[in-house]
């Protein structure tokens, strides 16, 4: 363990994001980074290698979760005011939506 170098780090976490979505990447990198200071601070590893993790960047829309709970979906359904005809094409997308299981 001592012998652990970045690019070592770093051919692991390249490896790691051909086969792992982005933000399990990220978590894997958080992870990694803690786990390394631990080391560190256990005198384990003579580095702090743990500073050196590089993550990709991530929008903050990207985790924007894909459905909603139903409790919020019946206040939106709610609202729309489904005598106009912008309110029943609004009540049809987001029925057929919560029907796919797309909201």
């Amino acid at each position: 363990m001592r012998k652990l170098t970045i690019s070592q780090i770093d051919q692991y976490l390249i490896w790691a994001s051909s086969i792992y979505s982005q933000v399990t990447i990220i978590d894997i990198g958080v992870g990694l980074r803690q786990f390394l200071q631990f080391l560190y601070q256990q005198n384990i590893l003579k580095e702090n290698l743990g500073q050196c993790v590089c993550l990709p960047y991530m929008p903050a829309l990207a985790r924007i979760p894909c459905a909603l709970p139903l409790e919020k979906l019946a206040k939106v359904l709610e609202i729309i005011d489904s005598d106009t005809p912008k309110g029943r094409r609004d009540m049809a997308i987001l029925q057929l939506g919560s029907g796919l299981g797309k909201l």
